[in-house]
């Protein structure tokens, strides 16, 4: 049986034609395998828009993230993210993904929210006693949130080996 594979491209911030030349080239890639159903699904501020292969737009249920294809519901097994920018960068979508438990390429949100914020990143390499060239945290930052948050999340990276394990084993 074929495996449903979406390719999500677009996003919230400047990135956002970057994002969809990115996803158009991963998506055109992929549209060579015969063994999955490719869906792009193009994701900006105001609506969430997937489109199958053969051009066909279909509505998405953001509450389970499935396409509605002639009153019959299509389970996506795969994402393939290449939003660039937020939310694609941040953990958001990530996060999204996550609450689904659906399987994802790319990092986990955890990861997604250090990477992407300096405060974040600095406080975790500064935990497990990495080095690093020292920074000034700037407004980048302001969206990512707090320092309580970074400290929360730095808590849960004892949960993320076993989350990697457990999708390591799904695939």
């Amino acid at each position: 049986m074929k495996k449903n594979v979406a390719v999500l491209m677009g996003g919230y911030s400047s990135e956002y034609n970057i994002s969809l030349k990115s996803g158009e080239v991963v998506y055109n890639t992929l549209l060579k395998e015969d063994d999955i159903n490719l869906f792009k699904v193009i994701i900006s501020e105001n609506e969430w828009k997937c489109v199958d292969s053969k051009d066909s737009l279909l509505e998405i249920k953001k509450d389970s993230f499935q396409f509605i294809r002639n009153n019959n519901l299509i389970n996506v097994d795969l994402v393939f993210n290449t939003v660039h920018g937020i939310p694609g960068e941040n953990g958001e979508i990530q996060s999204y993904f996550e609450n689904l438990n659906m399987s994802t390429l790319g990092p986990l949100e955890v990861y997604s929210r250090i990477e992407t914020s300096k405060i974040y990143c600095r406080q975790f390499l500064d935990a497990n006693k990495l080095n690093a060239y020292s920074s000034t945290p700037d407004q980048t930052d302001r969206w990512i949130g707090s320092y309580a948050e970074a400290k929360s999340l730095l808590g849960t990276l004892d949960r993320v080996q076993e989350k990697e394990e457990q999708n390591a084993l799904l695939a």
